[in-house]
């Protein structure tokens, strides 16, 4: 499986300044376990394509960014000089996650999350 979403390019500019000794290999490993986790929690049709000219698509990849660069965090902790400097750094991204996430509204007719406003 391709990553769609975002790229390990992306999830580096994350990172800047911390490092993270995973290659590009293994980031795109973590970012389609991400993907895959928010098409099944978001229930993303299969026949959806990414337009990163769409601004709600922008959040996806600032959510599935945001999400793997934690992942990378966490896995070469050791790249922050202590261990609050990590904290701090996963606590900035799970609110970029988060927040992100948010974008996506609940259709309670359907029980579904829907991506809305395709442009």
């Amino acid at each position: 499986m391709a990553v769609e979403f975002t790229t390990a390019t992306i999830v580096r500019s994350f990172l800047k300044g911390a490092g993270t000794s995973l290659t590009d290999a293994e980031i795109e490993e973590h970012i389609e376990q991400v993907e895959g986790h928010l098409k099944v929690i978001l229930r993303i049709p299969s026949t959806f394509t990414f337009s990163s000219a769409n601004k709600l698509h922008k959040s996806l990849r600032m959510a599935v960014s945001a999400k793997t660069a934690m992942i990378a965090i966490a896995s070469t902790s050791q790249s922050f000089n202590t261990l609050e400097q990590a904290a701090l750094a996963l606590d900035v991204l799970d609110t970029i996650y988060t927040e992100s996430i948010y974008d996506f509204k609940f259709n309670p007719g359907n029980r579904d999350y829907v991506i809305l406003n395709e442009e």
